[in-house]
């Protein structure tokens, strides 16, 4: 996403895998690896992730400037940066809020704005939607049943969490429109993908 006149084609939405949501708890994972356990009793690692999720979705549908292009997106990309933060358990949270609110400054998002609806009924009802999406969608799933969190699509295209791909290559490749952005023509990837070598599979049924 380095390249503005790509992001500008790109429509990008990021869907989360959750296990259960409800109004009562913001805990959306209990017994698929990151509920409770016997090193985290409290589910602690999982309740984040969560709320993580919440914020990410809250950035894109409530607060970023205008709701449009993918401004959002760079706020994702700052958590997932200090992400040792956001995974830290055992500081009361205090690692985890200050990276929420560092982000957040760094985007000039409203820190209260944020999260209010990352913490109340409107960032329940978009990891709802998101995980519905998931659901849909996702169709990488282990022999447990539950599904498995790397997985993207590209017009349609499932790539699974194939980590050979190109991605400025597949984003200009499947681009309809003209003239192709110059990142696309500059580099030559604007070209179509060969079946042979990146294995574009069947996109699941919508």
């Amino acid at each position: 996403m380095s390249h503005s006149d790509v992001r500008a084609i790109v429509d990008l939405q990021i869907d989360f895998i959750v296990q259960n949501t409800s109004d009562a708890t913001l805990q959306c994972h209990y017994t698929d690896g990151w509920g409770p356990s016997p090193s985290d009793r409290a589910g602690q690692e999982g309740l984040q992730d969560c709320l993580l999720a919440r914020y990410q979705l809250c950035a894109q549908h409530e607060v970023s400037p205008g709701g449009l292009g993918t401004d959002w997106f760079d706020f994702t990309a700052c958590l997932y940066r200090n992400q040792a933060a956001t995974d830290t358990i055992d500081d009361k949270m205090k690692g985890f809020n200050a990276t929420i609110a560092y982000c957040a400054g760094l985007q000039a998002y409203s820190l209260p704005a944020l999260k209010n609806c990352a913490e109340g009924p409107r960032g329940l009802a978009l990891l709802e939607a998101s995980h519905a999406v998931e659901r849909r969608l996702n169709t990488h799933v282990d022999a447990r049943g539950h599904h498995h969190p790397d997985w993207l699509r590209i017009d349609g295209n499932d790539f699974g969490n194939n980590v050979t791909v190109d991605w400025l290559h597949a984003i200009c490749a499947a681009y309809a429109g003209h003239p192709k952005p110059s990142s696309c023509v500059a580099t030559g990837k604007g070209l179509p993908l060969q079946a042979d070598t990146l294995s574009w599979g069947p996109a699941p049924a919508v």
